[in-house]
């Protein structure tokens, strides 16, 4: 019974280190780590389609890839960015507020 113990322990305590090694491996590397996620002040966009309104999208999060220049997401959305609605790309051209 305490060999089982100890065993148990053991890997646990592998699993940790395995765990920790690899988020220091991610961020030596660049891949994203980080998930904040954000229920203040959300941002709210509608989405238009031929000057008419079929979606309005409140994004709640941030994802942040940090030390990266391949991404960043924030809740800044401009002229130039994309969003997914639906399975549907859009491009954005103007941001109004709301």
């Amino acid at each position: 019974m305490e060999k089982e113990v100890k065993r148990i322990i053991f890997i646990l305590l592998v699993l940790f280190l395995l765990v920790s090694a690899g988020y220091l491996w991610a961020d030596r590397v660049n891949i994203p780590v980080q998930l904040i996620w954000s229920r203040v002040n959300p941002q709210t966009i509608v989405i238009y389609e031929n000057d008419a309104p079929i979606a309005q999208v409140e994004f709640y999060y941030v994802h942040i890839y940090r030390n990266s220049s391949v991404m960043f997401f924030d809740l800044s959305i401009g002229p130039g960015s994309k969003v997914l609605v639906d399975g549907k790309v859009y491009d954005v051209k103007k941001v109004k507020t709301l």
